[in-house]
């Protein structure tokens, strides 16, 4: 709960980081979030450090989103992308584990989506997450969701969870990693899937592209 304080109360005018100081503190609470989050599911202790570490995480990645992706050089051995560490694979597989449950546990899930949500403003971390969610389509024959080995399905599927918070996080999520392009959501995730979220954002029946207007088309 102390921790959860440090970051909760800062001024949450400031955009910047003292290099001497923030930034090695947050680093480092990071680091042991992520280390709370590789406890295994069997382990006794899991629930509790997963629903304390994720609110702290959802508190940083609000602020200073680029502080869950440092640079890291070659001898580097986690999943990384252009030189950085890409710590949001960990939360990946932690939201395939509660999203494949019959009971997973919707307040992780949601935890998790809102922080993938702000890491995906980070171009680096957006260009990787789609690589892991999105990827090239190769020849279709499935819909989205029922290729069931995929992340992507799995991703997918929670379009339409039960639980509307979960569904409007996870289609905000594949929304901003298709760059808010209308075409692109539609290919990737089905109009069906979609159609909640082209109705909150006012674009139910359109199509043509970004509802930004000419957007680079890049990752």
């Amino acid at each position: 709960m102390a921790v959860f304080n440090v970051t909760l109360h800062w001024d949450k005018n400031t955009t910047t980081l003292d290099c001497t100081s923030d930034v090695k503190r947050f680093i480092h609470l990071i680091k042991c979030v992520y280390e709370g989050l590789n406890f295994s599911e069997k382990n006794e202790k899991y629930q509790t450090m997963i629903t304390k570490f994720l609110p702290i995480m959802i508190n940083v990645s609000a602020q200073f989103p680029e502080l869950f992706l440092p640079v890291v050089d070659t001898s580097f051995k986690g999943a990384q992308y252009i030189g950085k560490d890409m710590n949001a694979e960990r939360l990946l597989k932690q939201l395939e584990v509660e999203g494949g449950r019959k009971s997973g546990n919707k307040m992780i899930m949601m935890s998790i989506l809102a922080v993938l949500n702000r890491l995906s403003s980070v171009r680096s971390c957006r260009k990787y997450l789609r690589k892991e969610i999105l990827p090239p389509l190769g020849k279709v024959t499935k819909r989205p969701e029922e290729e069931t080995h995929l992340i992507k399905s799995k991703v997918v599927k929670l379009m339409t969870h039960i639980d509307n918070s979960i569904a409007v996080l996870t289609s905000e999520l594949l929304f901003n990693l298709c760059k808010h392009n209308v075409n692109r959501m539609i290919k990737y995730t089905g109009y069906g899937n979609s159609a909640g979220l082209f109705n909150r954002h006012g674009l139910l029946g359109m199509g043509g592209g970004s509802r930004r207007g000419e957007e680079d088309m890049s990752p």
